[in-house]
């Protein structure tokens, strides 16, 4: 399953209980966050999931 940036502003009761930044080959980061029990990725709104360049480039997004 995917979720977006936008998602966790409109589930304002959901509560994320684990997020994982995942390095692909040390060059690319996605994001996997559990959420209940389900485990997501983090995507656009297109369904794409987000690539960054670093860790600190994920924890600089804000929803």
């Amino acid at each position: 399953m995917r979720i977006t940036l936008e998602h966790p502003a409109t589930q304002p009761r959901q509560v994320i209980g684990l997020l994982e930044i995942i390095s692909i080959e040390g060059q690319q980061y996605k994001v996997r966050l559990n959420v209940g029990n389900e485990q997501r990725l983090l995507s656009d709104n297109k369904g794409v999931t987000c690539l960054f360049r670093s860790a600190w480039q994920v924890q600089e997004q804000k929803a």
